[in-house]
């Protein structure tokens, strides 16, 4: 996604301050786009261009005339309905169906088949994300970009909300918090949409420890669920919320945490583990890392705790056997680094170094991995006497790690 045309189209959001488009006009866009058509080549022989501009821009109501010319020289049919209502009731079933985190009943992109409007990629964005089928929701959310001057606020908070879960599943979480600021935190007009945006802002605060986030949030969101009765988004929070604490509190105390908590263990001691690993009971997380028949979620605090405890033999046989697909991006990212590390060969490796760490490649949104990769790095260099390059990465990843823990305060309404 190209992340700077994203940004422009919400700043002439912003400036153009008129929000609504109908399908009709965002179906000739669409339409003549695909065909590589201009303005004029559309136009030509039907209407001015600026009326077809206008139309595309819902401006003007359609000339019917001009409108079956249109559709016959782009070859579309003139017997789809646009039915507002309907599309309106859509939205808030599955809005619903994002609070209740439930399985589609019904296909909701059935009603909207052979459209190609806004409004049937706004719904096709929303059901991809529910069926987690994350590509296919990126790539009706490049299509539906060209449209944001225009959305209604609801439909533009809910673009945001899924390409966000989408953002999510790749680890890239700096991206999806930023723009998930810019859905206002006002619930007057959409309560149920400023639920989600609450939860998704929390859920991005604890996966990148933006505790001022946190501590404005966290209670008032638990608050809110739970007076509507959402207590399953209640209980996701809760857990995030243990996995958080885990950096910060003693193996004892998240273990009296969780049994309050996680009574069924779903996470597995993976609070715990975290604990024993930021007060250096390396022995510990190895032993419960052994236990697990994944160590998807696991591998970095295994991984560094054998290397802690100098067990080489054993991250030899971890690296040449894991299955990078079976990992997170964050853990590829960290295999990969690893793989470098060891060889016997140091060149690739303080190559790797130069030109992905210190030309800022690092695609990792993790504080406490990247802090890692920075002092490790820096240990590397000086290691083989680049005292520069030692001093450069740690200056160089400082400032971001800082970033990343950092809430906006300009959005903190």
């Amino acid at each position: 996604m190209n992340r700077n045309y994203l940004d422009r189209q919400l700043k002439k959001r912003k400036d153009l301050k008129y929000y609504e488009i109908k399908p009709v006009g965002s179906a000739l866009r669409l339409k003549r786009k695909e065909l590589k058509m201009t303005l004029e080549e559309s136009a030509e022989g039907i209407c001015s261009v600026s009326y077809l501009s206008k139309l595309e821009n819902n401006q003007i109501q359609p000339n019917l005339n001009f409108l079956d010319k249109l559709y016959q020289k782009f070859g579309m049919t003139d017997e789809l309905s646009y039915d507002d209502v309907c599309y309106e009731n859509d939205i808030v079933e599955l809005v619903e169906k994002m609070l209740m985190q439930e399985p589609l009943s019904r296909t909701y992109t059935d009603h909207y088949e052979g459209r190609e409007d806004h409004q049937a990629r706004v719904i096709h964005i929303i059901e991809s994300t529910l069926r987690r089928d994350y590509k296919s929701m990126l790539d009706s959310f490049k299509i539906v970009t060209q449209f944001i001057p225009q959305l209604k606020q609801n439909e533009l908070s809910l673009m945001i909300l899924c390409y966000a879960e989408g953002m999510i599943i790749k680890q890239q979480y700096s991206e999806a918090y930023e723009i998930v600021c810019e859905i206002p935190l006002n619930y007057q007009e959409h309560y149920s949409i400023y639920l989600l945006t609450l939860r998704m802002r929390l859920l991005l605060s604890f996966f990148m420890h933006k505790t001022s986030d946190i501590h404005v949030l966290y209670h008032h969101y638990l608050k809110l669920v739970n007076h509507e009765g959402y207590y399953h988004l209640a209980k996701e929070m809760r857990f995030s919320h243990l996995l958080h604490l885990a950096h910060y509190h003693v193996p004892q105390e998240i273990e009296t945490i969780a049994k309050s908590v996680d009574r069924s263990n779903v996470l597995q001691k993976k609070p715990y583990a975290i604990a024993c690993f930021i007060h250096h009971q390396y022995d510990v997380v190895i032993q419960l890392a052994k236990e697990r028949q994944s160590l998807k979620e696991w591998f970095i605090i295994y991984l560094l705790s054998l290397e802690e405890l100098h067990r080489y033999e054993e991250i030899h046989d971890l690296i040449t056997h894991q299955k990078k697909e079976e990992l997170t991006p964050n853990e590829q990212l960290l295999l990969a680094y690893v793989k470098l590390k060891y060889a016997h060969d140091r060149k690739p490796f303080l190559s790797y170094l130069r030109n992905t760490l210190l030309n800022n490649k690092i695609e990792c949104d993790d504080p406490f991995l990247l802090e890692y990769l920075m002092l490790d790095a820096s240990r590397q260099f000086q290691k083989s006497q680049y005292y520069k390059e030692a001093n450069l990465v740690v200056s160089q990843y400082q400032p971001r790690i800082k970033k990343l823990k950092l809430a906006y305060s300009k959005h903190q309404g």
